[in-house]
C-alpha cells in the first residue's frame, strides 16, 4: 500500500543516516586534530590550552554522533512498525510502500480492497484461512451431556462425500445450554489435508463411544408422560401393575435409559402401557351425575 506517512517516515531515515555520516566525518576529523594537537604539544609547538580544546572538540564530536545514531534507531523502529524492512534507501527509488504480509499461510476467502482503494488502520483487506483443518461445530441433546468429553474421537460425515467418514476429535464442550434448544454446542477439530472439506458445509457429527457402563434401559414405548412427569407400569403379583414415576437419561435405538425408578431385571409393561394409563386416569375421574 503506498502511504504518506510511510513517505515521511523514510525520509526522516534517511535524513538521519545523512546525520550519521556527517558526525562521523566530523568525529574523524576531530580524531585526527586531536592526535595532531597531542603531537605538537609533545614537541613544544602547541600550547597545552590548545590541546586541550582539540581534545574537547573530539569528545563534543562523539557526543553528537551517539545522538545522530539514536537519531537512526528511532527511525528504523518507526519504520519497523510500519511493516518496512529497516535498511538503507538513499536514492529513494524505492521502499515508499507498505508490505501486507498474510499472519499465517493459507488460503484467501474473501478480499474487500481493490486497486486504489483508499484505506484506514483497522480496514478490513483480506479474510485468509488455514483449510489444512477446520472446526466442526454440533448441538447435542442435553441428555447426551454425560456422553461427551473432550479428546474423545468423532465420524465427520457430509454430503459431498456420503460414502467416507473423516476422523475428527472433540475439542471442546460448551459450558451453557442453548435456552431454546435445550442443546449445548460440541467442537470438533477435523484434519483436511486433501482440502475435500469446505468452511460451511453442513454436516454430521456421530460422536465417539464413552467408556461402557451399567445401565437400566427401557423401551421408549413403556413411558407414559401423565401431570408432566415420566411413568412406567411396573408388573407385580397376580397380573397387576405399579405407576411409578423414574428419572430418564439418554435415549438411543428406541431404548431409554431409567436413572431411578426402575430396578434391573423388573419387568414393565411396554406396548400396552398407554392402555393402562387410559385406565388409572379413567379410574381417577369423577363420576358424570
Amino acid at each position: 500500500m503506498h502511504s504518506p506517512v510511510v513517505h515521511d517516515a523514510w525520509a526522516d531515515y534517511r535524513k538521519a543516516i545523512s546525520e550519521r555520516r556527517r558526525r562521523e566525518t566530523e568525529l574523524a576529523w576531530a580524531t585526527q586534530a586531536a592526535e595532531r594537537a597531542g603531537r605538537l604539544h609533545q614537541e613544544k609547538a602547541l600550547s597545552l590550552q590548545e590541546k586541550q580544546r582539540a581534545e574537547v572538540d573530539q569528545v563534543a564530536a562523539r557526543e553528537e554522533l551517539d545522538r545522530a545514531k539514536t537519531e537512526v534507531r528511532r527511525a528504523e523502529e518507526a519504520l519497523g512498525h510500519l511493516g518496512v524492512t529497516n535498511k538503507e534507501d538513499p536514492t529513494g527509488e524505492s521502499g515508499e510502500t507498505i508490505p501486507v504480509r498474510a499472519p499465517l499461510a493459507g488460503v484467501v476467502l474473501e478480499k474487500f480492497v481493490t486497486a486504489g482503494t483508499a484505506v484506514t488502520p483497522g480496514t478490513s483487506l483480506f479474510v485468509v484461512s488455514d483449510l489444512s483443518g477446520l472446526w466442526a461445530m454440533a448441538e447435542v441433546d442435553e441428555t447426551r451431556i454425560p456422553l461427551v468429553a473432550a479428546g474423545r474421537p468423532a465420524k465427520i460425515y457430509v454430503a459431498a462425500w456420503p460414502d467416507r467418514a473423516f476422523d475428527a476429535q472433540v475439542t471442546f464442550v460448551g459450558d451453557a445450554v442453548n435456552p431454546k434448544t435445550r442443546r449445548v454446542t460440541v467442537r470438533c477439530q477435523v484434519p483436511n489435508p486433501g482440502g475435500l472439506l469446505k468452511p460451511e458445509m453442513y454436516a454430521r457429527v456421530a460422536l465417539g463411544e464413552s467408556a461402557p457402563r451399567p445401565m437400566v434401559v427401557v423401551p421408549e414405548a413403556a413411558i407414559q408422560e401423565m401431570d408432566g412427569k415420566p411413568y412406567v407400569f411396573v408388573a407385580g403379583e397376580k397380573g397387576r401393575f405399579e405407576k411409578r414415576e423414574v428419572a430418564l437419561g439418554a435415549s438411543s435405538e428406541g431404548l431409554v435409559e431409567v436413572r431411578s425408578g426402575v430396578a434391573a431385571g423388573e419387568k414393565v409393561a411396554t406396548t400396552g402401557s398407554f392402555l393402562l394409563k387410559s385406565q388409572l386416569l379413567s379410574a381417577s375421574a369423577p363420576a358424570e351425575e
